[in-house]
């Protein structure tokens, strides 16, 4: 069997992981059709052979750590792969968005961050009802789940999403909304097991690891060097060492990329 990224367990690792248990098929996000106004650029390449262009916050430096792990998770599968500094929400006047960036390919972001740019009216109307929920502290409703299954469904045929992480961010980002990080990808972009290592190590991320690496960054001068030692000492391979790991994460939402 092949092995898996997994945070937060404890065994460091021998080498990076490239590869992905089977067990992990149910976590990968799909696609729902919807209006957007995203339209992919053509490439004369397979996508699954395409050079990988992430696209974030370029103001974040969490989302600048999480876009160089998956940088470096993708390179280990033999891609091309580079961080673009330019933003990743395309504005459309003051306070409105219109989609993600046409050229990108590989958008680290939030639920809600997303569900805004892809439908701002849905958005708002989620946020409606989340902000009362939280002022009467209710909850009777999982609005992550709400927000995420809304998601799907307002994004392009193009495009799929994985579940979401269980660390939050994206602090600054209007309406008020669930703010899971969360990864969007153009379809066919992955092969099977990139697809799986993707969606598992953003699934079981947590704020303790994020806030973990983002600090060993802050103390050293090599980004790229302490980024590597943090994956090689904390991420986990080997699937069958924790078989209830498909029991945890952000999100249990399970969809298959139509």
């Amino acid at each position: 069997m092949r092995q898996i990224l997994m945070p937060r367990l404890a065994a460091p690792s021998r080498t990076f992981s490239r590869v992905v248990g089977v067990a992990m098929v149910g976590i990968v996000g799909a696609s729902i059709s919807a209006c957007s106004e995203y339209e992919p650029k053509p490439d004369p390449q397979p996508f699954a052979s395409s050079p990988i262009t992430i696209m974030i916050d370029p103001t974040s430096h969490k989302q600048r750590v999480l876009a160089e792990i998956y940088r470096q998770t993708l390179l280990d599968e033999g891609r091309a792969v580079t961080v673009s500094q330019d933003p990743m929400v395309v504005r459309r006047g003051t306070g409105h968005t219109g989609g993600v960036s046409r050229t990108g390919n590989f958008f680290v972001g939030c639920t809600g961050e997303f569900l805004n740019a892809f439908n701002p009216a849905e958005a708002r109307a989620i946020s409606k009802d989340y902000a009362a929920a939280q002022d009467e502290g209710t909850k009777d409703v999982d609005f992550l789940e709400r927000a995420h299954i809304a998601l799907m469904a307002s994004m392009p045929p193009e495009l799929s999403v994985v579940e979401p992480a269980g660390a939050q961010g994206c602090p600054n980002a209007k309406p008020e909304l669930p703010q899971n990080y969360v990864v969007v990808y153009q379809d066919g972009l992955f092969n099977r097991d990139e697809k799986l290592e993707v969606a598992s190590f953003t699934k079981f991320l947590t704020a303790q690891d994020l806030d973990e690496v983002v600090q060993d960054v802050k103390d050293s001068d090599d980004f790229e060097a302490v980024v590597r030692a943090w994956m090689e000492a904390n991420l986990q391979q080997n699937l069958n060492e924790e078989g209830d790991s498909n029991s945890s994460g952000g999100s249990d939402l399970v969809h298959e990329e139509s």
